[in-house]
């Protein structure tokens, strides 16, 4: 964590090239103050990561979709639905939500050998995202999986920050 132009980002970008060219898997999101989309981090770096597969040759764009979507396997139906705002408080959907989220990123380190999650500004993660982490906290000993979270250094941010991070243990 810092403030601006403490090199967070500079940092961030020196690993997602690294990362990128062993052929790990990268997604990157960003927390908002002012997104009240469940999740917004994760959905927005999904769908960054599929961008960036349709720019690949035809062959390899076909095989790398495949392999995301056997990494979805069978909870793809509820993936394809991320939570809306409205679905977002029933704690038994969320739940399920949660782990088919942490399932599918432990199944995509798996299948490309390595994942580098970057999540800036992480004092604005929403409470789904942040249970997503903590569920995956659980498998980082045995995934080829990075979590890089920045954040910024001011006592607000401090305490969001931190209490996301104690909450990975």
């Amino acid at each position: 964590r810092g403030g601006p132009g403490a090199g967070k980002n500079r940092l961030a970008t020196e690993l997602v090239a690294l990362a990128a060219a062993s052929g790990s898997l990268v997604l990157r999101g960003r927390g908002s103050a002012d997104d009240a989309v469940p999740l917004a981090p994760l959905r927005d770096a999904l769908a960054a990561c599929l961008r960036e597969v349709e720019r690949l040759p035809a062959a390899e764009r076909a095989d790398t979709n495949a392999r995301i979507r056997r990494c979805a396997g069978d909870a793809m139906p509820l993936l394809a639905g991320f939570p809306s705002t409205e679905s977002a408080g029933k704690t038994s959907a969320q739940d399920q939500f949660t782990l088919a989220v942490a399932g599918f990123l432990t199944a995509l380190a798996r299948e490309f050998g390595g994942l580098l999650l970057v999540l800036d500004e992480v004092q604005w993660l929403d409470a789904g995202t942040a249970r997503v982490l903590i569920r995956l906290a659980e498998d980082l000993p045995t995934v080829p999986l990075l979590v890089l979270a920045t954040g910024r250094d001011d006592p607000d941010s401090v305490a969001r920050t931190d209490a996301v991070v104690d909450g990975l243990g």
